[in-house]
């Protein structure tokens, strides 16, 4: 269960990268997600432990050039999910059938996984509590909205 502290702290981190200059301005729209792609979840009950290392990699990704975007479901019920796809876990290899994430997920796009999966690796040989997910070959899904982050030009 997140505490009042976790979740100012997750918050402030988000801030820190957009203050830092490594995330573009947000720009909000409907995305469709290939097989294929990662997913960051952010959600306690798949991340918990490495909440806060899940976000370190994102600002890995971003640092790298690799372009994320943050799925938010506008207008949900606590609770509710922001997308719902099959995945696998690239740690475990489990398989997450009609997976609902929530918490705002990050994304990274099925055209920009070669260059993330090598950051990605290495992240999860360092960070063994952070989760990852690939979506399923027989997925497609669709965010209401999304915002792109990408490290801005110098």
């Amino acid at each position: 269960m997140p505490t009042r502290r976790s979740t100012r702290l997750a918050a402030s981190s988000l801030a820190a990268l957009s203050a830092l200059g490594l995330a573009a301005p947000p720009e909000a729209a409907a995305d469709t997600f290939e097989a294929g792609s990662l997913i960051i979840p952010m959600d306690t009950d798949t991340q918990d432990m490495g909440i806060f290392e899940a976000y370190g990699l994102v600002y890995e990704l971003l640092m790298n050039g690799v372009p994320v975007r943050w799925v938010i479901k506008t207008g949900k019920a606590k609770g509710d999910a922001d997308f719902t796809v099959a995945a696998t876990d690239l740690r475990t290899m489990a398989d997450l059938r009609s997976h609902g994430y929530r918490g705002g997920p990050w994304v990274i796009d099925s055209a920009d996984v070669d260059a993330a999966l090598p950051i990605v690796e290495a992240w999860l040989d360092q960070n063994p509590d952070t989760n990852v997910h690939e979506e399923a070959p027989s997925s497609r899904a669709t965010s209401p909205a999304s915002w792109w982050s990408r490290r801005r030009s110098r």
